[in-house]
């Protein structure tokens, strides 16, 4: 700007001087070099400013010292995901552990795992659950399994929470069984809410009652559950917490059939045989 504004003051004199002295003249000779020297410098200083820009947008922050470096060197995602799990991050941990068991490195999944599960990640406690339970990448032990469901289930697991409410199913005892199955219902679980109408309509851990028979086992059966829509024809089948409508049974019946349920397809040949 000052460059400019005395360039420009210096050329105004020139014209003004015209019909005066020399000295006039060297002043205004003057006064437009130093000008034109200042904006030469100026606009050397403002391309220079422009590629410094360019080669460097902006400072690297340093987050947790992994993403910073990862660009320098120019790592993979996967590299990066590997060192912020390493730093002790459950869910990096736990997200590495997927990659890895995509990728069928089951054994290294389950490690990472087992990390972020220690660290209270409910989703790694039930996929560690999981993995004892079927010896993917660890031995086959019911007791880790059900103590990793158990800790998943505490923090509102729905899967788990069902998978809970069977295993005291299958030991009989049906209050237990009850208290996990409708923790799980109630966030949806349509396995659970199919578990939780046959607790109803056979009198498991709870008192008999037809009513919510049907209530849980509707919900379940319009979430695509083919036990339950077999079960919900049989509700409408026999008049059980709804007004008898063979024409409702059949249509559910066949939703099962066409999941490939089995009892389903027999209650059918036998409905069409009568």
């Amino acid at each position: 700007m000052l460059g400019s504004l005395t360039l420009v003051l210096g050329i105004i004199a020139l014209r003004d001087c015209r019909k005066r002295s020399i000295t006039g003249w060297k002043r205004a000779i003057f006064a437009i070099v130093i000008g034109a020297i200042y904006s030469l410098l100026l606009l050397v200083l403002v391309i220079a400013r422009s590629r410094s820009t360019e080669i460097f947008p902006q400072p690297i922050k340093k987050n947790d010292g992994v993403k910073a470096s990862a660009l320098v060197n120019n790592e993979s995602p996967l590299e990066i995901l590997r060192k912020e799990a390493e730093q002790g991050d459950p869910k990096a941990q736990y997200d590495y552990g997927e990659r890895l068991f995509i990728n069928e490195n089951d054994t290294e999944a389950m490690k990472w795992y087992g990390k972020a599960a220690e660290q209270g990640n409910v989703n790694a406690q039930f996929v560690l659950g999981m993995g004892y339970a079927k010896g993917l990448g660890l031995p086959k032990d019911a007791t880790e399994a059900m103590k990793w469901f158990r800790k998943a289930a505490e923090q509102s697991h729905a899967e788990a929470q069902n998978i809970l409410g069977e295993y005291y199913l299958a030991r009989q005892d049906g209050q237990e069984a009850v208290k996990w199955l409708r923790l799980a219902a109630e966030q949806g679980e349509s396995e659970a809410q199919k578990n939780l109408g046959v607790c109803y309509l056979n009198g498991i851990g709870v008192d008999q009652d037809f009513n919510e028979a049907f209530k849980w086992t509707r919900k379940a059966a319009e979430q695509g559950n083919d036990v339950a829509q077999k079960n919900l024809g049989l509700c409408y089948e026999e008049g059980l917490g709804v007004e008898q409508d063979i024409k409702e049974a059949v249509k559910w019946y066949q939703r099962a059939a066409k999941q490939g349920n089995e009892d389903a397809i027999e209650i059918l040949n036998e409905l069409s045989d009568e």
